[in-house]
Formats: C-alpha cells, sequence, structure tokens
C-alpha cells in the first residue's frame, strides 16, 4: 500500500487499537505530546501547541572560544524553519563525517510528526521532510548504520512502535512496524540503537525499546525492548526488562552498544512515588539482544528535576543519557550516563541545578563516582540541564549538550558543549548558541523532553530546540575538534585488532608500548588496504613480540611533543624492537632520507605537521618521475581548494588564505588511482 511519494508501507500497522484516549483517566507521567493534546481537547490537560509571548533573544556571538575546537566560528543553522521542531535525534554517517540526520518532534496540522532531515556538508544547509510518514507520532530517534542505511524509529498511531528505514540517503522511505505493544496499550518515550562496532559478532543489529502504559499488572509503566537481526524486516517478540525493580514508574529508557556487541539500558527510576527522579536503573545483554540480565540501579539517592524543574517556563525531566566507548582508545569499552542532579547527588539540596556524570569500565558491576560535567560557579542556584552525551567512535572523545544559564538571567538559557579527551576526568565547556533565549512560555511549558548531538573521527553535531524566531525550532552548530588533546602521559597497547581502513594517531607525552609479555596487537590488511597507526611519543615507543602487521598495513612512529606539531627530540630517544619489514618508522627523517626509503620499496605518503597553521608539507613517493600524479586539497564537500601536477617528492604548500577547518589531501595516480589523507587546519 503506497503512502504517498517515496513512502512505502510493508507491514501491517495495526494488530490492535491502542487505548481509547476518550475513556482512560489521564496520566501525567505519559510524556508524549501528542497524548497530552488529546487530552487537552478533554479538558485534562493544557494544550502544547499554544504558546506565550515572544522574548526577542540577545545575540551573543558566532565563535567557540575553547582550544578542543578548530572551528572558532560556528554560526548556528536552523534545520528547517516554519513549523515548530523539538525533542532532537542527530546521528553522523559512519561513512561520511559531512553527512548526518535529523529528526524532530514536528508540528504538522495540528499533531506532532517524526520530521526526516539530513545535511551533505557538516551541517551548512539542511533537507528533507517534516513528517516521515502520514501515521508518525513524534518521539524520534534516529541511526545510520556501516551499510549507510537510515533509520528513524518514532511513535506510530495507535501508540505503538515503527520504523522508517531509507536506503538511497532519504530519498524514500520504508515503514515498518517494529512494536505492538497490544489491544489498550500505549508504548512512549522510545530510544533506538544500531549496533556498528566492527569488532561485533552482531554488527547491524537495531534495538528499539519504550515504556508500557495502561497494561496493568507486572508490564505497566515498564521498560520494554526488542531487537531486530535482519535490518529492520522482521522484529523480536516484546521483553519487560525493568520490571523487576519493583519500582512505580521506569521511563526515559537509553540503549547503546558495546565493542563486540553488548546492548547496554538504562532508565530513570521513580520511587517510591511518581516524582522527581531518584534513581537510574541499569541492564544489559551479552548475546545480541536473546536475553538480558536482572535490572539493578547503576546509582541510588539522586534527585532529578521532573517536579522540581529547571527554573524556566518549560517542563523538565532528568532521563538519563548513555555512550560506549567503541573506539580503540585507552578507555575502549567504558559506560557512560549523564543525568541532571539537584545538587550534589548523594546530598541533593539546594537550589543548583548540574549535569553529573557516572562511568563504568567493568560493563556495569561498578559504577564511578559521580562527577559535575558542566562548569560555571556552583552555590548560586544556576541551572545546567537536559544533558545528552555521545562518544566518539574513532577517537573516544566524549561529548555533552545541555542547556545553560551561568552567564543569563534565571528566564533565559543557552546551549552548551562539554568535551573530554581523557574518560570524563577533566571537562572543558563552551557556549554553542548564538543567542540566549527565553524558552516559550506555553501552556504547559512544552518545549521538547531532551536535546540531541552525535560525533564522528572529531566532527561534533549538538542539535538543540530555541525560540529567537518566536517559534521552537531545531537548531545545530557543527565543530570539529583537534586531536590535539587525546594525548596521555604514558599509554600501552594491547589485546587489540585494528580493522581494515582503520587510521589513529596515538599521542603520549612519555612512552607508548605496544603488545608486550603475554599481549597482542595485530594490523590487518589483505594486501591492497589495511590498518594504519601513527605512533607520537615525547620518549620511546617500544614494539613488543606480540605484534604483527598483515600486508597492506602501515605503522608510522614519529618522535615529538605530545601537542600538534612534530619536533626534533635527542638522539637517545629511540625506537626499539622493530623487525618487522612490515613495519616501517618515521622518526624526523628529511626529505633524502624519505626518498631513499621509498628507492627501497617503501610507500608513503604524509603530509604534515598536521594539524597545520599557514605551512604545510606534503611528500609523495617519485620512484619513476615519468608517471604523473597530481595533488589536490578538497573541503569536507569535495570542492577543490588547491591542486597542482606533482613534479618533486617534497611539496610546500602556503595554506594561510583556506578558512580554518577539515580538508582532505588528496594525490591521484594512472588508472584513477588515488590516495587521500585528512587534514586540519587551526
Amino acid at each position: 500500500m503506497c503512502l504517498g511519494t517515496g513512502i512505502t508501507l510493508i507491514t501491517a500497522m495495526a494488530r490492535g487499537q491502542g487505548p481509547d484516549l476518550n475513556r482512560v483517566p489521564f496520566n501525567p507521567a505519559i510524556d508524549n505530546v501528542n497524548y497530552w493534546v488529546h487530552m487537552a481537547k478533554r479538558g485534562l490537560a493544557p494544550d502544547f501547541r499554544t504558546t506565550g509571548p515572544h522574548i526577542p533573544a540577545v545575540f551573543k556571538s558566532s565563535q567557540i572560544n575553547a582550544s578542543p575546537a578548530s572551528f572558532i566560528n560556528s554560526p548556528d543553522v536552523a534545520i528547517t524553519t516554519g513549523n515548530s521542531q523539538s525533542e532532537n535525534s542527530v546521528f553522523v554517517n559512519p561513512n561520511n563525517l559531512a553527512i548526518a540526520i535529523n529528526s524532530n518532534n514536528s508540528l504538522v496540522s495540528g499533531i506532532y510528526r517524526a520530521s526526516a532531515y539530513n545535511t551533505s556538508n557538516t551541517g551548512a544547509t539542511w533537507s528533507g521532510v517534516n513528517s516521515v510518514e502520514p501515521n508518525s507520532y513524534a518521539d524520534p530517534a534516529v541511526v545510520i548504520d556501516n551499510n549507510n542505511n537510515w533509520y528513524v524509529n518514532y511513535i506510530t498511531q495507535g501508540y505503538k512502535q515503527s520504523v522508517a528505514k531509507s536506503i538511497n540517503n532519504g530519498v524514500s522511505w520504508t515503514i515498518t512496524q517494529s512494536a505492538d505493544p497490544g489491544a489498550g496499550l500505549l508504548a512512549d518515550k522510545n530510544h533506538f540503537m544500531v549496533d556498528n562496532s566492527i569488532t561485533s559478532p552482531y554488527q547491524g543489529n537495531l534495538y528499539n525499546a519504550w515504556t508500557m502504559f495502561y497494561g496493568g499488572g507486572v508490564n505497566n509503566q515498564k521498560v520494554h525492548i526488542n531487537r531486530s537481526t535482519d535490518g529492520g524486516a522482521t522484529w523480536s517478540a516484546n521483553l519487560n526488562i525493568s520490571g523487576a525493580l519493583g519500582s512505580v514508574l521506569d521511563q526515559g529508557v537509553n540503549i547503546q552498544t558495546g565493542p563486540v556487541g553488548e546492548v547496554y539500558v538504562a532508565w530513570a527510576v521513580y520511587a517510591p512515588s511518581f516524582g522527581d527522579e531518584s534513581a537510574i536503573g541499569f541492564c544489559k545483554s551479552t548475546n545480541g539482544g536473546a536475553t538480558y540480565t536482572a535490572p539493578v540501579t547503576a546509582i541510588n539517592n539522586i534527585r532529578g528535576i521532573r517536579v522540581t524543574g529547571c527554573g524556566k517556563s518549560m517542563r523538565a525531566n532528568s532521563f538519563p543519557s548513555m555512550a560506549v566507548d567503541n573506539s580503540f582508545g585507552p578507555n575502549r569499552g567504558t559506560i557512560y550516563i549523564v543525568w541532571t542532579n539537584v545538587g550534589v547527588p548523594g546530598v541533593n539540596t539546594g537550589t543548583d541545578v548540574d549535569v553529573y556524570m557516572i562511568k563504568s569500565s567493568n560493563g556495569g558491576s561498578t559504577w564511578s563516582t559521580p562527577v559535575r560535567v558542566n562548569g560555571g560557579p556552583t552555590g548560586v542556584g544556576k541551572k545546567h540541564y537536559f544533558g545528552w552525551i555521545t562518544c566518539d567512535p574513532k577517537t573516544g572523545t566524549l561529548n555533552v549538550i545541555f542547556y545553560d544559564d551561568r552567564n543569563v538571567s534565571s528566564t533565559q538559557v543557552e546551549a552548551w558543549v562539554a568535551t573530554s579527551c581523557d574518560g570524563g576526568v577533566n571537562w572543558i565547556d563552551f557556549r554553542v548558541s548564538d543567542v540566549a533565549f527565553t524558552p516559550n512560555v506555553g501552556a504547559g511549558g512544552y518545549f521538547g523532553d531532551y536535546l540531541g548531538i552525535s560525533s564522528y573521527d572529531n566532527a561534533v553535531y549538538p542539535v538543540w530546540t530555541d525560540n529567537r524566531s518566536g517559534t521552537a525550532l531545531a537548531y545545530t552548530s557543527p565543530f570539529i575538534l583537534t586531536d590535539s588533546c587525546n594525548c596521555a602521559n604514558d599509554l600501552v597497547i594491547q589485546n587489540v585488532v585494528f580493522p581494515l581502513n582503520f587510521t589513529k594517531h596515538y599521542k603520549a607525552a612519555n612512552t607508548i608500548t605496544v603488545a608486550g609479555s603475554g599481549t597482542t596487537v595485530t594490523l590487518t590488511g589483505n594486501g591492497v588496504t589495511g590498518s594504519n597507526i601513527i605512533l607520537q611519543a615525547g620518549g620511546i615507543v617500544t614494539i613488543g613480540g606480540g605484534f604483527t602487521a598483515q600486508l597492506g598495513s602501515s605503522l608510522k612512529v614519529r618522535h615529538g611533543d605530545c601537542d600538534t606539531t612534530i619536533t626534533a627530540r635527542p638522539a637517545n630517544q629511540t625506537l626499539k624492537g622493530i623487525n618487522d619489514p612490515e613495519i616501517t618508522s618515521i622518526v624526523n627523517k628529511s626529505a633524502d632520507e624519505l626518498e631513499r626509503m621509498s628507492k627501497m620499496g617503501k610507500d608513503y605518503f604524509l603530509v604534515y605537521p598536521n594539524p597545520a597553521n599557514n605551512r604545510l608539507t606534503v611528500y609523495v613517493p617519485m620512484d619513476d618521475k615519468s608517471v604523473k600524479k597530481r595533488l589536490l586539497i578538497t573541503d569536507l564537500m569535495g570542492k577543490v581548494v588547491k591542486q597542482q601536477q606533482i613534479v618533486n617528492s617534497r611539496i610546500d604548500l602556503d595554506v594561510s588564505g583556506l578558512p580554518r577547518g577539515g580538508y582532505m589531501v588528496i594525490v591521484t595516480g594512472p588508472n584513477n588511482t588515488q590516495q587521500t589523507r585528512k587534514l586540519i587546519l587551526h
């Protein structure tokens, strides 16, 4: 059955109808905005579609003033205009960091739908539709898998769960019902995730979770979950995973996956009555979502803001947001959970409202002491809330978006991002919104229930709702982080297999040890492509006996300070233990030395320094100068900004005239062959 241009329905949308909202009692715990709209018609709730008087926003600056952000000028972009957008979900394409998708609660003809927007130019412009399909009913969550399939999960009419899938970059969508809670039941406040870990046996699995309402008994107001192992075509039976906690309400579920396919689920716990959040529930699966452990609380004795509020004319909550480090960095496998707390967790008093984080390095068996994520003064009643966290799967860097009023009046708010390069031990935060705005003073204070953020390979996409134009719209202000913050004092890399087409730059102020006694590190390759690892240490790099590099892989070693510049070091700081002919070592060698090495069969293509400032050097092997090669520098949208024929191996370039940001350096050869390197100008 065709539902309109580019939309196809492939499964029946209803096995049983949802609750009769003209008869059931009003439940204020249900956060779905369309549910409240219906209850408003019965006179039981305020109508969220109304808005209060618009208060003009105050422009601050489009500059991002923080050392890790290499895009210092990042003007806000409205993802769409003309209709209200709130509750933001965003996901960066793991195949291309310039591409991202976004979905929001989108007000269309008086009903909130799930939109579908995308960018192909790092957030500069967006296109898409206000409703991914006619039956969408808000609360969206988006993902992109490693095969470039795009997904939007949302509540559908009848208060079931559906998934829209696109295999052609959002041109058309296929709709599948992912969950039917049953006749008379309501599935609300859902979340959705894909397993994109390249080391997971369950790569590509999809997971959908929600809270069940109106069911009565053990299923009522509990978290349920199911999965798809075939790209969303079919879905497993629903599992109640929170009921054993015995709490009054479990809501605000969040799903993440780990390096070897672990499925982690967290949610807010309300006990002994509906009020502020009092704990965070947690469970996990180690068999691809077939079964789950008994639910536990990751942390008790917290106090959220569901009833207390955020001091603004908008409703608020303290639903948890979770991230897992799937990078090959030192914090690989660590789980992070953020939430909003009144005062210090465990004390839970005062007028401060802050974003806190806990983490687990052992699969959720134990959790750390809470750490305050946002900066700003304490003890003065400032509000920081709606935290949402992402962990960059390439770098392991953490980024958290939140609303913040530290520098504005008590009725205003700004969008901020906090960044951590050391697993959440230290944080740097900065304003990303260009303006300070006053949330709409509408009936019920509806301004969305969560924000969104996603990152990949240092490209960060924060998305939030503000009403600077007089309408609540989704805004984004993407930026790119430098890699200089990912630096340890000493670093040990062990028991890991780096997959094909994986590139990583490790930095340490002192020493880097690769493998060692009883450990292994393997770079995989197939003779054409392979892993590419760069090690940069101020002291000694030691390669142990457990290291192997298969054909096609590359290991480059640099001695230099732990920053963005490679500098000369004393001669006694040497590279030890390399005896594999597939391993190449670059230790501040001159162009003549590199030329001699290339004639020995070593295939180098170097871009340095990287990140660069005004000057850039590119080294390209020219064993046979009769072979024509060409050098191109493009921006992330593919536009060529510099190009020239390669005559000599070493090319020195003046890049002072190029805007600061991300680029690709491309060397083309015969038969349309090409090699690429990413470049950051700062």
